[in-house]
């Protein structure tokens, strides 16, 4: 399992190689997308971290607060690893979600990513502000085609 900072830095190297602009929100939601899409197809859950049902979907607190420094602006640098040393991804398996996340999430406006996970099975069974258990997301993502 990774740690979830390192999967956001991995997320905003991809988006930055191909031109396109990464606000929090939007990171947050390609993160839940990877993870979802990720679990459905290698039955793993990736990150040490879990989600959390927030106001504007879901949320991993230790990313929330790593860049919330921007607030609603463009992310502009990657986060710190714990050795003072900015950390991104190799693995194929998750570069290649990562990849069909972004061509199909990544042209879509924040809240409207938001509006799409206020859809999803986690968002009815689960309570605000609480976790949203690896059981649950694995069952939301479990039949779910990208673009959903």
């Amino acid at each position: 399992m990774l740690n979830a900072v390192i999967l956001a830095n991995t997320v905003l190297q991809e988006m930055w190689n191909m031109g396109k602009i990464v606000r929090p929100m939007k990171l947050q939601k390609l993160i839940y997308y990877t993870i979802g899409f990720f679990m459905r197809d290698y039955g793993e859950y990736l990150i040490n971290e879990s989600f959390y049902k927030w106001d504007y979907g879901p949320v991993i607190p230790e990313i929330y607060e790593s860049f919330s420094k921007y607030k609603h602006h463009p992310i502009q640098e990657m986060e710190k690893g714990n050795e003072d040393d900015y950390y991104v991804i190799n693995d194929m398996k998750m570069l290649k979600t990562l990849k069909d996340v972004i061509g199909c999430y990544g042209n879509i406006p924040d809240f409207e990513l938001t509006d799409l996970a206020y859809k999803h099975i986690f968002w009815r069974n689960s309570s605000l502000y609480n976790e949203i258990s690896e059981q649950l997301i694995k069952e939301t993502f479990q039949n779910l085609s990208y673009g959903k």
